[in-house]
């Protein structure tokens, strides 16, 4: 039986390399992005796949979104999910950032990958199957040795 994957933030760097690589292992993937028509690397790996890989829309931030992929996807079950989809946000000084780029950076990278999870947990393989919430490095609190980034930093120790 072919695995099925789910890979949300998928138009470059780790989501892209997932669903590559699940690819190449034969799985049957569905990969998303806010905009596929930007995402002109994971349309290559999709166009290149002999139908094994799906692209779809979805911005995570988004309710409306999330619940069209859901409708779009209904019936559909995973082995794994993985909601990698994230932004950097701002690099200003945190006390010059606007509420809107702090509430949209905290919204995408921490509460934005929980409600994706628990809204689609029905959708998972009932034995075996999984959900990861891509997380980073630079959101542990022990690990912050080097400063920079601290809003980022921070949304993603939320995640955690």
């Amino acid at each position: 039986m072919t695995q099925t994957a789910l890979i949300v933030g998928a138009s470059r760097g780790i989501g892209l390399g997932l669903v590559g690589e699940f690819e190449r292992r034969g799985w049957e993937v569905t990969g998303t992005a806010r905009d596929p028509a930007k995402a002109s690397a994971l349309n290559d790996v999709a166009n290149n796949s002999g139908g094994r890989v799906n692209v779809a829309v979805v911005d995570t931030a988004d309710a409306q979104s999330v619940a069209a992929l859901r409708d779009k996807l209904d019936g559909h079950t995973f082995d794994l999910i993985v909601v990698n989809a994230g932004v950097g946000g701002p690099q200003a000084n945190p006390r010059t950032v606007s509420d809107e780029e702090f509430s949209h950076l905290f919204i995408t990278n921490s509460l934005a990958p929980v409600r994706f999870a628990e809204i689609f947990l029905k959708q998972v393989k009932p034995h075996g199957g999984v959900i990861g919430l891509m997380t980073s490095q630079l959101g542990s609190v022990e690990g912050a040795s080097a400063g920079g980034i601290e809003l980022y930093r921070a949304s993603k120790a939320a995640l955690n």
